[in-house]
């Protein structure tokens, strides 16, 4: 399962400086946004989830689950959730686990 750290940390490694303002732009949102992201336990808004999604290549609904089983953390639904992320997950992330 992605966090939202980590969907940002691969959002900037496809920016050529890497770095948060670069990603942002890509994002269509405030650097701010992204490091509060990485340095807190916030989860991804669904729209920025999304467009994450279209610039990483995955699959939005895999994408959208993870930021949904983030936010659902120390809820009844947090396991669904993350057996949703299990299914979804794409083959190659997979294998590389």
């Amino acid at each position: 399962m992605l966090t939202s750290s980590e969907i940002v940390d691969l959002v900037r490694k496809k920016t050529e400086t890497g770095s948060y303002y670069a990603a942002s732009k890509l994002l269509n949102c405030r650097p701010q946004t992204l490091t509060g992201y990485t340095k807190s336990d916030r989860a991804m808004s669904d729209d920025i989830a999304i467009k994450a999604a279209e610039i990483l290549g995955l699959d939005a609904g895999y994408v959208l689950a993870c930021v949904t089983a983030e936010r659902a953390k120390n809820t009844p639904s947090y396991e669904t959730w993350v057996k949703i992320c299990e299914r979804l997950t794409p083959k190659k992330r997979r294998e590389a686990a």
